[in-house]
């Protein structure tokens, strides 16, 4: 009986209880999807991250590139120039800063949708992953990296 009473206000934290990231509202270094390139390049020229254009992709978007003071950026626009993808290639220094990232990386995003690699969406499928057409946030270890952290658009159904 007692259940009954908090059962209200455990289906109202349930949401925030499993995937409280909401890959639409992260930012990487103050990057989020769907901004404009020049958006990026502003923001990248205030962080003082020189940029380079990276090579095209296979539907005609462009790719730009920054090193940062710890890593790599990847941020790849659309044809229409929004972002769709930003990737962030940690730099490891030591022997255990993949465990320090990826621990890092967890206090910032809460319990991921899936363990392997560690991802998280708005509304995993009912096998628990999360679908290729939603936006979602990922990181994984890298080689000879601390780890790669990706913020991705999704794909079209």
């Amino acid at each position: 009986m007692r259940l009954r009473r908090y059962l209200p206000l455990l289906l109202a934290l349930a949401p925030t209880l499993c995937w409280a990231t909401d890959p639409l509202k992260v930012d990487i270094l103050l990057l989020r999807l769907g901004m404009r390139e020049e958006e990026v390049l502003q923001h990248l020229a205030r962080q003082g991250a020189p940029v380079t254009q990276g090579p095209g992709t296979t539907d005609g978007g462009t790719a730009l590139l920054a090193r940062t003071r710890d890593g790599r950026l990847r941020i790849e626009l659309s044809p229409s120039g929004e972002t769709r993808e930003i990737t962030y290639f940690f730099m490891g220094h030591g022997p255990n800063e993949a465990n320090l990232v990826r621990g890092s990386v967890l206090d910032r995003f809460g319990r991921p949708a899936t363990e392997a690699p560690l991802t998280w969406c708005r509304a995993p499928a009912a096998d628990g992953l999360c679908p290729p057409d939603q936006p979602r946030l990922s990181f994984r270890a890298g080689a000879g990296q601390a780890g790669v952290l990706t913020l991705t658009a999704g794909t079209a159904p």
